[in-house]
């Protein structure tokens, strides 16, 4: 009606589902974070390369949990481009459960990526691949890489780990991605 101030009540808000391109913009960072600040130190503690594989796995599990659950949503790379996870069918928070289904799920899909070290050999001290075994590592390859480009083709922009938990990434603004 004229004259009256518009409903500010309704306290739904449709968000934008993140581009693949901040996706991925926010994977680089994260993998940057527990790269440098995580994968080199335990390099120095660790003995041999299929445990420091293993650890880092798991140290990407923890931290993506962690912040699914924990930290609203958003990991530090997620934060810094401004998007976070969220329920898919109402975009409220992440479950506990779904928080650890998707932080699951890209961990296993990491591991399988990880097992190319079984195709490895040590020549001099140094862990070298033979040409003949490159293939098997692009083929372990193939279900992470697949799950990260998922998204530029999917109708909700969503990543296979984010179909096993229901959840999808949204583009906030800078204010709500803390």
């Amino acid at each position: 009606m004229p004259g009256l101030p518009p409903n500010t009540s309704d306290t739904s808000t449709t968000l934008a589902l993140a581009s693949f391109w901040r996706r991925f913009s926010g994977f680089l960072i994260d993998s940057v974070i527990l790269g440098v600040a995580i994968s080199l130190p335990l390099r120095h503690l660790v003995g041999s390369v299929e445990t420091d594989s293993f650890l880092a796995v798991l140290v990407a599990f923890i931290y993506g949990d962690f912040f699914m659950a924990f930290g609203g949503g958003a990991t530090l790379g997620m934060r810094i481009v401004a998007t976070r996870a969220v329920n898919e069918s109402d975009h409220a928070r992440l479950t506990p459960a779904q928080a650890f289904r998707r932080a699951f799920a890209y961990s296993a899909l990491l591991f399988v990526a990880s097992l190319y070290h079984a195709h490895t050999s040590t020549v001099n001290g140094v862990r070298t691949i033979d040409n003949s075994d490159l293939l098997f590592v692009y083929l372990f390859n193939v279900p992470h890489f697949l799950d990260l480009l998922w998204v530029a083709w999917d109708d909700k922009k969503q990543a296979l780990h984010d179909k096993f938990a229901h959840s999808v990434v949204v583009h906030t603004s800078r204010s709500t991605a803390r």
